[in-house]
């Protein structure tokens, strides 16, 4: 791996393999886009690897490139009532917190030592949070996890690293994130 590139071609083909078959068996499409790259010069381009998944009236759409971590995320057709973000916790935060910083706590010990969580209400955030998700969120790094109002949208959002070549953890990063759409697609609080 050179110049900060996740994977080797080798990798590259087995992850097209891979994301083509994760596609076919959820109905939806695979692609590879060649985006323009700052980061390298030599090779002006790089790869943006999508699935597209039909879900409930909308898409799951699954991003990742050449250097970044997986984006998985999905935009309700509705305004939800509460946002909330989710990150993993730095020492700045740690600090912020000796001087009275806050985060909403979920009463898992594990969970809220590892993560600051941001929202107004801790409702909906509390059904989310599945024990599966929980554990999922814990055993790997996430950058966040948040749902966030735009105009006459939200959308929920996690960015998170895996193996991505991994089929088993792919499986089971887009089965943890249809629960979560379920959730939150069956609330009636909508704005």
């Amino acid at each position: 791996m050179a110049l900060g590139y996740k994977y080797s071609w080798s990798d590259m083909i087995n992850l097209i393999e891979s994301w083509k078959d994760i596609a076919r068996e959820n109905s939806g499409e695979f692609k590879v886009v060649n985006v323009h790259s700052f980061a390298n010069n030599d090779d002006p381009f790089l790869r943006r690897f999508e699935i597209t998944i039909p879900f409930l009236d909308g898409q799951i759409f699954i991003i990742t490139t050449e250097f970044k971590p997986l984006k998985i995320y999905y935009i309700f057709n509705k305004v939800i009532a509460d946002e909330f973000l989710i990150y993993e916790e730095d020492y700045a935060d740690k600090i912020g917190k000796l001087f009275g910083a806050t985060d909403i706590e979920t009463g898992d010990v594990d969970f809220d030592k590892k993560f600051m969580i941001k929202c107004d209400d801790d409702g909906l955030l509390k059904k989310v949070l599945t024990f599966d998700l929980k554990k999922f969120l814990l055993e790997n790094y996430v950058a966040n996890f948040k749902l966030e109002n735009a105009n006459e949208s939200s959308t929920l959002e996690l960015n998170v690293a895996i193996i991505e070549l991994d089929k088993t953890k792919m499986n089971d990063v887009i089965r943890l994130f249809k629960e979560s759409v379920e959730i939150i697609n069956d609330l009636k609080s909508f704005s």
